[in-house]
Parts: structure tokens; sequence; C-alpha cells
């Protein structure tokens, strides 16, 4: 049983269109990863206007603070609490777990920490565990 040919339009590399005469499998299987690339284009589409709008909500509810007085005052005391709540934590610390906190900070891992510290990975851990709980018990 012959091929029936079909005519689909292609878009050349200067951007116009071509009509190509193709059998009806490549004419299908052109529709087909047509279709897909649409879902995808849409699908990106959909969650990057998601994503802005919740960026907008976040936005519009953090502005909306920014107006009321009260709430400014508020925020600003919260804050105030927070810090106050960590600097007592950071006294708790011992000096080798305040040293750990450091390090840390600066963006070092178990592994680092470990060997410059000359002790085990595991003791690293069990430090983290314990500075995690001081903290947990002032916050």
């Amino acid at each position: 049983m012959p091929k029936t040919k079909c005519s689909i339009y292609m878009v050349d590399a200067n951007g116009k269109k071509v009509n190509v005469t193709v059998s009806d499998e490549v004419a299908v299987a052109e529709a087909e990863t047509r279709r897909a690339e649409w879902r995808n284009d849409a699908k990106e589409e959909y969650y990057r206007d998601k994503k802005r709008h919740s960026l907008n909500d976040k936005d519009e509810e953090s502005g909306s603070n920014l107006h009321n007085p009260e709430a400014m005052l508020i925020a600003a005391e919260d804050k105030i609490d927070r810090q106050s709540k960590m600097l007592a934590a950071l006294k708790m610390l011992t000096p080798k777990q305040s040293q750990l906190v450091k390090m840390l900070k600066a963006g070092m891992n178990v592994t680092d920490i470990a060997d410059k510290l000359k002790i085990s990975k595991a003791a690293v851990s069990k430090m983290k565990k314990a500075i995690q709980e001081i903290f947990k018990s002032f916050l």
C-alpha cells in the first residue's frame, strides 16, 4: 500500500514559512512535536505567571504594612526581641561551639570543620545538634 503524501509548512533559517511534501507518518510526528512544544510553552508561561503573581502578592502584603505605623512598630519590636534572644543564646555557647558557629557561617562544611578542629565528623554533628537545641530553647 503506497504511503500518502501530505503538505506541511516548516520555517526556514530566515523565518519564512515553506511548504514541504512529506509522508503521513512524518506529518503526524511533526504535528505531535509541535503540540508538545506548545504544551511546554504554555506550561512555562503558566508557571512564570504563577511565580510573578506570588511575588506580587508578597510585595503587596509587605508593602501594606510599610504604611501602617503600628505594624512597623510591632515589626521593629519583634526584630529587637529576636536579636536579644539570639544574643542570649550565643552567650550560652561554649568557646568551641562559638568557633563552630563562625565556621558554619563562613560556609565551611562538616568535613572541613572536623579537619580544622581535629575532631571526628560525628563530633561536629553532635556539636551542631547541641547548638540547635540551645537556639530552640531561646526562640
